[in-house]
């Protein structure tokens, strides 16, 4: 993943950005229940945004890239699988890790993806799991939730390896 590099610039975020876009745009259903998810998505394509400003003029400030990026989020229009879900949840742990790693680098992006919710992610990823515990209670669905996750993975692989974008 390009933000794993020792040195990473906004090009390297972008790409990433584009990657967990991709990904997340990969899975045509999740639980119409998780109320995190579509949150998600609309934080990437915002950041997306924010970073195109900031590639083509490097000297705007955090404000004015914001505020010209507002409007240019939009929510997915599908969900993914309940294992798919809980990848995405978990990446959201690390993005923590990756926010506090290249927040003064990247800068003046606010890193909203990797932000995400702050000291609230801890707080969702045990709702989430709580939520996944409620609904995933066979053995049959314990199974299609892992072959999901499973899924998930698989396809961010295949997307950052250029194998399969879509």
């Amino acid at each position: 993943m390009p933000l794993s590099a020792p040195s990473v610039g906004l090009a390297d975020y972008l790409k990433h950005l584009e990657f967990m876009r991709d990904w997340v745009e990969a899975f045509p259903e999740w639980p119409t229940n998780d109320f995190h998810l579509n949150e998600v998505a609309r934080v990437l394509n915002q950041d997306i945004a924010i970073a195109d400003v900031l590639l083509a003029n490097p000297r705007a400030t955090r404000g004015a890239v914001v505020t010209a990026c507002a409007g240019k989020s939009a929510a997915p229009n599908t969900a993914a699988t309940w294992g798919f879900a809980y990848v995405l949840h978990g990446s959201q742990l690390g993005n923590q890790v990756l926010y506090r790693r290249w927040l003064g680098v990247l800068a003046p992006h606010p890193l909203g993806h990797l932000r995400g919710s702050g000291s609230e992610t801890s707080k969702q990823w045990k709702q989430f799991l709580s939520s996944l515990a409620e609904n995933v209670t066979s053995a049959r669905e314990i199974d299609e939730s892992c072959a999901g996750a499973v899924t998930a993975f698989e396809a961010l692989l295949r997307i950052v390896s250029g194998k399969n974008a879509a």
